[in-house]
């Protein structure tokens, strides 16, 4: 039987690297629905680097940016995503796919990409 948690220690790891600008993503991990390996999956982490004010100036974009990620979820390619917290200066998204090409896709064409709210994002 395919073990359910295999994501747990990669997400443990990550955690343990943006807990200081990232405390609520510790709590979450524990309610995140299972997610099926398969073939040989490749974890990718996007981080994006956005403009001064962001947190303002992402709130007309945010219903569509929440979209482009709900359905990068119903793909089965993004995991996690959020915010970096004090400061609110970027974001990290967690992606399970076999190569960084969904990944690139899905940041070239996100709204705040694409709205100018993110400088430089980086797989």
């Amino acid at each position: 039987m395919q073990n359910r948690m295999w994501y747990r220690p990669l997400l443990a790891c990550v955690l343990r690297r943006i807990r200081s600008r990232v405390p609520f993503v510790a709590r979450t991990v524990g309610n995140l629905p299972f997610l099926p390996r398969v073939g040989h999956t490749i974890h990718y982490l996007l981080f994006y680097e956005t403009v001064t004010d962001y947190e303002q100036q992402r709130i007309p974009s945010r219903t569509a940016h929440l979209a482009h990620a709900w359905a990068a979820v119903e793909r089965g390619v993004l995991v996690l995503g959020g915010a970096l917290a004090n400061p609110v200066d970027g974001a990290v998204l967690l992606f399970a796919c076999d190569s960084p090409e969904p990944v690139c896709e899905f940041a070239a064409h996100g709204p705040y990409v694409v709205h100018g709210l993110v400088k430089k994002w980086t797989v």
